[in-house]
């Protein structure tokens, strides 16, 4: 009998032994994987990545690339001719890593600047992407082309770029369309097409300036219709900043209102 109890005494010690290491195994194992994730989001592209599609003038250009709770936002810039109101944007591309796991794109965000049959047209996605892993090497692979995107440890880069959420006025989210022309540097602001309550007649940007690395500040020097024109490069810009805005025909919670709306601030947003 004594024996048995003994047996037991044992078997119950090594019971509770083999549950406290199962459990520290699993709370080393989750603590590791928190590390690894907040290891992981100190990684970002360092610089925008564009592929130019051959006799065309065509381009798809990456902004932006980082991780963010488990997953890696994006920010797209393209000129292609599709209507991407309606485009299932992960049949137009897709994004694998180094072994061909295929991305989940999620489009939050999408601009516009003019119709998708215009010359000017250009259009401007912000997404997330969903991966097995945690990769430090992607490719966007668009017909035969394919970019690489690479995130390096570079934590400043960790931020969204042409685009901004005003969150003091309901969530507003706008971008800038950038290029050059006749030598000036052209920018046009636009609000984000899916928010249905806001068009792009509708938001009236009043007062805007770039800052460049000196911290100085400087105005367009031609203004027409949230469209502004500046000497200056972006390489020499630090950011955009915006002051002013009407917003009109704009529905806030239960009311809509017709006059216009005048919102003041200091907006800024990064450039690429």
């Amino acid at each position: 009998m004594r024996k048995l109890k003994l047996k037991n005494h044992y078997i119950l010690i090594f019971t509770i032994v083999c549950v406290v290491i199962l459990g520290l195994k699993l709370f080393l194992s989750d603590k590791n994987k928190n590390y690894q994730m907040e290891d992981y989001e100190k990684y970002a592209l360092a610089g925008s990545v564009n592929i130019l599609l051959s006799d065309t003038k065509e381009y798809i250009k990456v902004l932006s690339c980082y991780p963010e709770d488990k997953s890696i936002k994006l920010v797209i810039e393209s000129n292609i001719s599709v209507d991407i109101n309606t485009m299932d944007i992960n049949s137009l591309f897709h994004i694998v890593d180094d072994n061909k796991n295929k991305g989940k794109l999620i489009v939050e965000d999408v601009f516009y600047n003019e119709s998708h049959n215009s010359s000017e047209y250009k259009w401007l996605i912000s997404a997330s992407l969903l991966m097995k892993d945690e990769p430090h090497r992607l490719s966007l692979e668009y017909d035969e082309y394919s970019m690489p995107i690479i995130l390096i440890n570079n934590e400043s880069n960790n931020i969204h770029r042409n685009t901004f959420n005003i969150t003091q006025i309901s969530d507003i989210k706008i971008a800038a369309f950038t290029k050059y022309y006749n030598n000036l540097l052209k920018i046009t602001i636009v609000p984000a097409m899916l928010d249905n309550k806001i068009i792009s007649n509708n938001l009236i940007v009043k007062d805007i300036a770039l800052i460049d690395k000196e911290g100085n500040s400087l105005k367009p020097i031609i203004e027409d219709n949230n469209t502004f024109y500046f000497k200056a490069k972006i390489s020499d810009i630090q950011h955009l900043d915006i002051y002013s805005i009407d917003i009109y025909n704009k529905e806030i919670g239960d009311k809509k209102f017709d006059e216009p709306n005048s919102f003041f601030g200091s907006w800024s947003i990064l450039l690429r």
